[in-house]
């Protein structure tokens, strides 16, 4: 992003944008439609340790929503990036998804199988964001 953002903002507005991306994707996407579809519902919360920084993104029955801050509804799984820089990263060129939980730059509990799925489709989405420097 251009400005004199520091990277909370970045990472919020990563985040956020991401996890929106995912939703029409998880929608109009084949194979992202068909990863979120073998999920049940239930809610994934992205936060940052140490930050006031955090997003959802939720599946149900009749589609899929998503936002910023905590959600209304408890978290059926959580994944915690350990500190800004990483979460940085994560936004802009994304993290090895085997390698980044065993470095310890991210924490994934509750339903892996719901928050993998999430992160994949996120991901997905994430490519096709062009977000400014």
């Amino acid at each position: 992003m251009q400005g004199d953002f520091g990277p909370e903002v970045k990472v919020a507005v990563g985040l956020r944008s991401g996890l929106a991306a995912a939703e029409v994707y998880g929608r109009d996407d084949a194979k992202c439609a068909d990863a979120l579809a073998r999920e049940s519902p239930g809610c994934v919360v992205f936060s940052v340790d140490d930050a006031e920084v955090s997003a959802w993104f939720r599946v149900d029955p009749d589609g899929f929503r998503s936002g910023g801050g905590e959600p209304t509804q408890d978290a059926s799984a959580r994944v915690a990036f350990r500190d800004l820089e990483v979460a940085l990263r994560a936004v802009e060129t994304g993290l090895d998804p085997l390698a980044a939980p065993v470095r310890g730059e991210v924490k994934v509990s509750g339903r892996i199988p719901l928050a993998e799925a999430v992160g994949y489709v996120a991901d997905r989405a994430s490519r096709d964001l062009v977000l400014p420097t």
